[in-house]
């Protein structure tokens, strides 16, 4: 058995894994596996310290069919890589050739073939090859658009059924293992159009930022995990509050307590509202612009005023109570 020491990327993660209960005895782990540097590693790495937990490792690819023949290319290598490591391949793919219009619906896609894959008790885990690298360029990318603090908090090492083992390892740690293992993996050249957001980040604004400070991966990530913290404990005290306010709830209608809601501070009545919207109708479409519209008709306590928020929410102030329903499904 290999030894795995602290300062070994192995090491590491297994104490990443360790401190923060990614993996329990007995799961059954499917790493999402795109045939890149970063989830490749994830693959060996696990198998390494798969008996550490007595789990089982699995692969999953899912075919974007974005990119041609590379798309092809990249499934080939996937399917040839799992037969060499003697390990069990899930595959999906998209339907038609060139089927989204953007990276957000293509994410969606792919997220949805592995919820599907958990759904049919193949396993109970995906593990996401998220490093630390990609923990800062969320940030900076949330940032510029304007997040509040949940979205600030970038990347979770851990939620629901989702675990991310590489994310406090360096992007230089990664590709040093591989070359050190003498590893191949498959290189996405879309990677390097600087016409994606991420990519404009990754290759040009952080090594600017790293002449200012040359630690500014780590620095930033430390920024996300500290307002992470902070969100969470925010989140915790606005449940609480909520469950207080809360008359009364049902399926398509929540009513609240108006005054109550007012003596709250300014950041607690926006998670209260956000929890009770999210609760009804979800949160897509849903920005801090709306909530503050939303909050501007409690602040003023003008009864019978009422706002519609995207997907057919409606939210209104009546004696003292607001309601939030949505205008298409019946109360």
């Amino acid at each position: 058995m290999p030894k795995h020491t602290q300062k070994s990327i192995s090491g590491k993660v297994l104490k990443t894994i360790r401190e923060n209960h990614l993996i329990e005895k007995g799961d059954r782990i499917a790493v999402a596996l795109s045939g890149g540097a970063d989830s490749v590693c994830l693959v060996k790495i696990l198998l390494e310290i798969r008996d550490q937990f007595d789990c089982s490792i699995l692969a999953c690819h899912y075919n974007h069919r974005l990119r041609g023949d590379a798309s092809d290319e990249d499934e080939t290598f996937v399917k040839n890589f799992c037969e060499q490591e003697g390990i069990e391949l899930i595959l999906g793919s998209a339907e038609k050739i060139n089927s989204f219009k953007n990276e957000e619906e293509a994410r969606i896609a792919r997220y949805a073939f592995f919820k599907k894959i958990i759904g049919e008790g193949n396993v109970n885990k995906i593990a996401i090859a998220h490093n630390l690298n990609d923990f800062s360029e969320t940030l900076l990318m949330r940032m510029i658009r304007g997040a509040g603090l949940r979205g600030l908090g970038s990347i979770p090492l851990s939620r629901e059924k989702f675990i991310r083992p590489l994310l406090e390892i360096s992007r230089s740690e990664i590709e040093e293992c591989l070359e050190t293992k003498k590893q191949k993996y498959c290189v996405d050249k879309s990677n390097f159009d600087l016409a994606y957001t991420r990519n404009k980040i990754r290759h040009a604004v952080l090594p600017l930022l790293s002449e200012l400070n040359p630690n500014v991966i780590e620095t930033l990530a430390s920024s996300a995990k500290q307002i992470a913290e902070d969100y969470d404990y925010l989140a915790l005290l606005a449940d609480q509050a909520y469950q207080k306010i809360l008359i009364s709830r049902s399926d398509n209608l929540i009513v609240m307590d108006a005054k109550q809601l007012r003596t709250l501070h300014a950041s607690l009545q926006k998670l209260v509202l956000r929890k009770a919207i999210e609760e009804l109708n979800g949160l897509i479409d849903i920005s801090a612009d709306h909530l503050s519209e939303a909050l501007l008709i409690i602040e003023k306590n003008e009864s019978k005023k009422h706002k519609i928020l995207p997907r057919s929410l409606r939210i209104e102030l009546d004696a003292g109570k607001i309601i939030l329903s949505n205008i298409n499904k019946q109360r």
